[in-house]
């Protein structure tokens, strides 16, 4: 039986405290893909890393890892990219986010832990969250090599969208091409709790969506589940195995070598 407490455990260092298990859907040396719950839209993956406690390097945000694991976060943040462009019509390479520092769920009622546990959220949709973000400005950041130097110890927000080069060939590695956003967050500026959420909920036009805890969308997890083993059943591009307990896992280095 899952008994865990959302204040007292950190989901992501403990899904299977939380009988969410299930819901990996691959891993990778460090850190793995899962289908979050709250699908705003059909293909919400967050990649996270395994844990987030560890007191001589806690991964807190994404300005917390060392290079090599924001290389790997951005290997496997591309194939979640790949497979939003063969899975979904309306998906391009998508766009992710994260709270970074900001742990705004700690201020609302559900205080939850895994707030303070490093995690990109991923969505096979573009909207340019920062057009919705009237209470902050904005800046562009050449890359995510460069968010600890910008960020310091800050609060920050990052949004990342794709666009389409198009005078590059569809099948073309240079095709798309990511704008990189951050905000800075002033210490005395308390934001609504799941702000991001909120602003991508709000640009599909179904604002209610943004309550995870209320719409969880079991059925689109399970979708989610069975389109990426399908996907990844058919592409070569990628070094992905299934174990012998059914979890689907990415030889890195092959990975490396064939892309």
């Amino acid at each position: 039986m899952c008994a865990a407490n959302l204040t007292e455990k950190c989901l992501f260092c403990n899904p299977r405290d939380f009988c969410q298990e299930n819901q990996i859907l691959l891993r990778s040396e460090n850190l793995y893909l899962f289908a979050g719950l709250g699908q705003i839209v059909d293909g919400y993956i967050l990649i996270t890393p395994y844990r987030c406690d560890d007191h001589l390097n806690p991964l807190r945000c994404l300005a917390d890892f060392p290079v090599k694991l924001l290389d790997e976060l951005l290997f496997l943040r591309n194939l979640v990219s790949d497979f939003y462009q063969v899975t979904y019509s309306y998906g391009d390479a998508g766009m992710h986010f994260e709270h970074g520092r900001v742990n705004l769920c700690t201020q609302s009622m559900l205080g939850t832990r895994h707030c303070c546990h490093a995690h990109l959220c991923c969505y096979p949709v573009n909207i340019a969250l920062w057009d919705y973000m009237h209470d902050l400005q904005t800046e562009n950041l050449p890359n995510l090599y460069g968010l600890d130097e910008k960020c310091s110890n800050s609060q920050y927000l990052l949004i990342q969208v794709s666009t389409p080069r198009n005078t590059e060939s569809p099948n073309s590695s240079k095709r798309e091409q990511w704008i990189t956003r951050i905000a800075i967050v002033p210490e005395t500026m308390e934001l609504t709790g799941q702000y991001f959420r909120r602003l991508l909920a709000q640009g599909i036009g179904e604002p209610e969506l943004w309550d995870w805890s209320k719409y969880p969308m079991w059925e689109r997890i399970t979708k989610l589940k069975s389109e990426f083993r399908h996907w990844a059943s058919t592409q070569d591009k990628y070094n992905i195995i299934n174990d012998e307990d059914n979890t689907l896992r990415i030889d890195l280095t092959e990975s490396f070598l064939n892309g």
